[in-house]
Formats: C-alpha cells, sequence, structure tokens
C-alpha cells in the first residue's frame, strides 16, 4: 500500500504504519463473506481523566454522534442514519485506556465509514 509501512503479520493480521504520521493501520482479511468491519481506537479512557471529571471521556464518545454540518440528525444525514441507510451496524465504546468507534457494513461502503470517522472526529 502506497503510503505505508508493512511491519509484521502475526495471526492473519498484517500491520502497517502510515509514513504521514504514524497512524497504525491492522488488516485481518477474510474473503468468506461480503462485509468488513472498520474500527477506529484511540488510547485514551477514563484513566486518563483527572479528579472531577469522571465521566468526560464517555461523554466525549458520544459527542462524535452529535455530528457536524455534514453529518447532522435534524437534515436526516447523521452518523448513524448516513451508515445504517446502508446496512451498517454502528456503535463505540469506552474503557479504562481506550476509546474506540467501529461499523460492520458491506465492503462497498468500507470508504464511506472511513470518511465519516475522519470528518466526525475532526470537527470542531
Amino acid at each position: 500500500m502506497e503510503g505505508f509501512t508493512f511491519e509484521e503479520a502475526v495471526g492473519g493480521i498484517e500491520a502497517y504504519r502510515l509514513d504521514a504520521n504514524d497512524l497504525q493501520v491492522l488488516l485481518m482479511p477474510q474473503n468468506v463473506v461480503p462485509v468488513v468491519t472498520f474500527m477506529v481506537t484511540y488510547h485514551v479512557g477514563s484513566r486518563n481523566e483527572p479528579t472531577g471529571l469522571t465521566g468526560a471521556t464517555h461523554m466525549l464518545e458520544h459527542l462524535m454522534f452529535k455530528g457536524t454540518e455534514r453529518f447532522n440528525k435534524a437534515r436526516g444525514t447523521s452518523v448513524f442514519q448516513v451508515l445504517q441507510r446502508v446496512g451498517a451496524q454502528v456503535n463505540a465504546t469506552t474503557w479504562l485506556d481506550r476509546t474506540n468507534y467501529y461499523a460492520l457494513l458491506p465492503r462497498e461502503h468500507l470508504a464511506l465509514a472511513v470518511e465519516i470517522e475522519a470528518i466526525a472526529c475532526a470537527a470542531p
């Protein structure tokens, strides 16, 4: 993959690094079903919350689904609405040391899930 450096393969999982910013990408191809799971994991969880701000990480997890100008619930274009229209199952979780967002969807819509995650998480 152009722009990525291969790191290792273990147990059918291939690890790559994006040359531009060290983003770690894990791939586990399984061509037995026509779906993909796309997941983004941030290494920030409740252990990173200072005293008096407990629950902040979980609240931020939910704020991602509040949307942006483009992905807006009032317009019928929220993250959930757009992805569910193409047959996706969408969710997120927060734990002690991580927060992740994921979607299980038909593989032809993978680019849409990646685009939404990139735009929604970069929005002010």
